[in-house]
């Protein structure tokens, strides 16, 4: 309550992280990076967005940046590995009743091709599952989540967007970024 958020994206759609923060209002900003792990989103894109004068972007360490002008600036660490992922995880699987005997699991996230779910789920076929589910280890919809409903199994969960674990995990990370309580929201 109280906080003004704003969406900003890294790539193909806009507004920019940048952008993003500048409809915020003057004062400390926290960005929480919504990315599953940390690579070169982390590293390379974010860092140049919120600082694009800086002549290495690959050593910029974002945790140090104030850009903008702000009083205060932080940017949280990506969200993943962490416990409520896995929860999120668990919680997509359950809802998509995939339970039981009979059930092959295949975990899939954006880093791992299409070409390759698809596979695994025709060999999970080919040992004799008789169903095949793949747990879609992604935050939104899009083309990957798009490959994974066609790779050939019974069924695809559905990303982790909007399960109270994943809420909670980005409400963590900006607090505890501010050096802010942690307050479980559960």
């Amino acid at each position: 309550p109280g906080t003004a958020v704003a969406l900003g994206f890294l790539e193909s759609t806009r507004p920019t992280v940048a952008q993003a923060v500048d409809l915020l209002p003057a004062g400390e900003v926290t960005v929480v990076p919504l990315l599953l792990a940390e690579g070169y989103h982390t590293r390379t894109d974010l860092p140049l967005q919120l600082n694009p004068l800086h002549p290495s972007p690959l050593h910029l360490n974002p945790l140090h940046l104030n850009p903008l002008g702000r009083s205060r600036f932080d940017v949280a660490p990506a969200l993943g590995p962490d416990p409520l992922l896995e929860a999120a995880l668990a919680r997509r699987v359950a809802e998509a009743r995939i339970d039981g005997d009979g059930w092959h699991v295949v975990r899939a996230s954006a880093r791992t091709p299409v070409a390759q779910v698809a596979d695994q789920v025709a060999a999970a076929r080919e040992e004799g599952a008789r169903r095949v589910a793949i747990a879609a280890y992604l935050l939104a919809p899009g083309r990957f989540h798009d490959g994974l409903l066609a790779a050939g199994a019974d069924r695809v969960t559905e990303p982790l967007a909007g399960t109270p674990e994943l809420l909670e995990l980005v409400l963590q990370r900006a607090q505890s970024s501010r050096g802010a309580e942690v307050v479980p929201i559960r």
